[in-house]
């Protein structure tokens, strides 16, 4: 597997911390559990996966000598919380598998080590787990990317994608240089925590009626509730005491994961692998304004974002903005002369310099990834083909990583929409983050109430 820029920051940041992510799928009825090790293990092998060993910017795949897949009777979201925060070892392959027993149904968990593997790709992943599991012969084909991101979005970067590179990671780095960030009590603390929740069964397709009576998306509407319940819940970035320069570091910052996919010169829909970019905002004040004033700058915002083609543009820019960042931090520690605490702090462990390197040129206080599996092999509805199993609900949690300490991730799949929320404990406590999600969903129900 050729790896993308995206993927190699996402090892240096596992190097600090564990970045898994994770999906699973709940499925009635009850698990056979050696049907399904069988399944795993032909579909680990069919794709191309195992222990990973990188060199050169390659990723190659060892073969498999056995899948361990786990059974417990644990709570759902304890399994969950107990996987992300469990690093993966260099013999290990990236993927890690449980079935979790619940009355009447059960839990296929995936955690991988998110370098690995967009949303996507392991949902790919489970129709060929299930393909197997069931006898199916209509599994869809994968195999491990090949080929490097220019050539495979080279059409979208311009006549120069270096130039491209130079002018988006600085218009990138400028914009958004004075944006408030959370506090970390413990950079070094990776530690995560997750909320699980769901909304009222058809919320989201009277969210989608109100997206479009106003002209925008629904991910427009996760984007501008969450800026505007993140806002009502740091109200200290007004504190004079942030910084020299307080009024300029009220912003709030939010950032929405963009599959790029769609945009390759050639289909990418039997590669696995990853294909993400990001779009950032910045909002200032989004919790003093009209809700509907703070939606129209997101939609005017990402629809710009979508029409110059940015998400590919970002990705082809992301060393050059952490270069960029590097160079700044340089500057910074040469005219201070490393004299505060804090730098002297860094200056004797490297580990703790990159995670406050990482902290400090964050942009972003949250992020959202948003995904809708209706009309998926999982929920297919009456055109499309039957899915293998029966597929009861879905769900996927995201990591929150160096970069963003709280992540929300939102599911649809029919009428039913879920919520996992993640934040890194040294960010928030619980009852902040219980009050912070809270404060979500109510905003978005009382939308359409």
């Amino acid at each position: 597997m050729k790896l993308n820029s995206f993927q190699k920051i996402m090892k240096s940041w596992a190097a600090l911390g564990p970045y898994n992510a994770a999906q699973a799928m709940c499925i009635s009825g009850a698990p056979d559990t050696e049907r399904w090790r069988a399944a795993i293990q032909l579909g680990v092998v069919s794709v191309g996966l195992g222990p990973a060993r990188i060199k050169n910017g390659t990723a190659e795949f060892e073969p498999v000598s056995g899948i361990v897949l786990n059974t417990v009777e644990k709570n759902l979201a304890a399994q969950i919380e107990d996987e992300i925060n469990l690093p993966f070892t260099s013999d290990q392959i990236p993927l890690r598998f449980s079935l979790i027993l619940e009355p009447n149904r059960y839990w296929l968990l995936v955690v991988y080590d998110h370098w690995v593997a967009d949303s996507w790709s392991i949902r790919q992943l489970m129709h060929v787990l299930c393909a197997y599991y069931t006898g199916a012969e209509d599994a869809p084909k994968l195999r491990t990317c090949q080929t490097d991101f220019r050539s495979t979005f080279r059409n979208r970067l311009g006549f120069s994608p270096v130039l491209t590179s130079v002018t988006t990671a600085a218009r990138q780095f400028f914009r958004h240089r004075l944006v408030w960030r959370l506090n970390l009590k413990d950079p070094l603390d990776f530690s995560a925590q997750i909320l699980l929740r769901t909304f009222p069964d058809g919320l989201i397709q009277r969210l989608a009626k109100y997206a479009k009576t106003h002209g925008c998306t629904v991910n427009d509407l996760f984007l501008a509730t969450a800026a505007a319940a993140l806002g009502r819940h740091t109200l200290t970035r007004y504190d004079s005491r942030q910084g020299r320069w307080p009024f300029f570091k009220s912003g709030v910052g939010i950032g929405t994961i963009v599959d790029i996919r769609a945009r390759a010169d050639r289909p990418l829909s039997e590669v696995f692998g990853l294909y993400l970019s990001f779009c950032t905002l910045v909002l200032k004040q989004p919790e003093a304004r009209p809700f509907i004033e703070v939606l129209d700058e997101v939609a005017r915002h990402t629809q710009r974002f979508k029409s110059r083609d940015e998400g590919v543009k970002f990705f082809c820019a992301i060393n050059m903005t952490w270069m960029i960042c590097r160079f700044y931090d340089k500057l910074r520690l040469h005219f201070s002369r490393g004299n505060s605490r804090f730098d002297r702090a860094c200056s004797r462990s490297a580990t703790r310099a990159q995670a406050t390197f990482f902290h400090r040129n964050s942009h972003v206080i949250a992020g959202i990834s948003n995904v809708n599996l209706t009309g998926s092999w999982m929920h297919p509805g009456q055109s499309g083909p039957a899915s293998p199993l029966p597929v009861v609900d879905y769900l996927r949690i995201s990591p929150t990583g160096p970069l963003s300490p709280v992540v929300f991730a939102l599911t649809t799949i029919g009428p039913q929409m879920s919520l996992c929320f993640t934040w890194r404990k040294t960010a928030l406590d619980q009852y902040q983050a219980v009050a912070l999600a809270a404060d979500f969903m109510k905003t978005l129900e009382g939308l359409v109430t």
